[in-house]
């Protein structure tokens, strides 16, 4: 079985071209995350959606929080200086927009620093 799942997020804005029959391609990368505190490492996965799917460019752009799975090929081709170069990516993969960034609610600077200036980490009452 060949099948890849995570959540993560867009790390950059989806760029779509056409294939030599004129088919869209859409490209972009996600982060997935995986331990936690110091611990905490980022797995960047290369995404390549065809046709129908490349649609989904239009609706995700980078930090953009998404849901993904699909399977993972090893693609090959040949650079311009002549030597074989291969990368493994997700292909035509299934993806669910979880949260948007630009949509997200951001606190004012002057309200996340209030915060921070009463934090008391041994205090019973929650700081926001």
């Amino acid at each position: 079985m060949n099948n890849f799942s995570g959540i993560g997020r867009v790390g950059g804005d989806p760029v779509v071209t056409q294939t030599k029959d004129g088919k869209a391609v859409a490209t972009f990368s996600v982060v997935v995350d995986s331990g936690y505190g110091d611990k905490k490492i980022g797995t960047w996965i290369k995404v390549a959606l065809f046709e129908k799917r490349a649609t989904v460019a239009e609706y995700i752009s980078k930090g953009d929080k998404i849901g993904i799975n699909g399977e993972i090929v090893n693609r090959e081709w040949t650079a311009k200086d002549g030597t074989k170069q291969h990368t493994l990516e997700l292909a035509n993969a299934n993806v669910t927009l979880l949260a948007s960034k630009k949509d997200a609610p951001q606190a004012s600077p002057k309200a996340q620093q209030a915060v921070a200036d009463n934090f008391d980490p041994f205090s019973d009452k929650v700081p926001f």
